[in-house]
């Protein structure tokens, strides 16, 4: 069973993703990578385990190329 602790706001979303949160409310905005959340009230969650899984499918395929 879930729980609270298996969720993450959308600023620490964004700090893992290396990303703005103005990006992240785009990309919720735009529906852009699918990217799932829940809202609850006036906060945006997301599951800590789709931020991973989102990092590892988006990661560079040759670590040469990697900043």
């Amino acid at each position: 069973m879930e729980t609270l602790n298996d969720y993450i706001t959308s600023k620490e979303a964004a700090r893992m993703l290396r990303v703005t949160q103005a990006t992240m409310c785009r990309w919720r905005a735009e529906n852009r990578y699918n990217l799932p959340y829940v809202k609850f009230s006036n906060r945006v969650l997301y599951k800590l385990c789709d931020i991973r899984e989102f990092i590892k499918k988006h990661q560079w395929e040759n670590e040469n190329n990697a900043l």
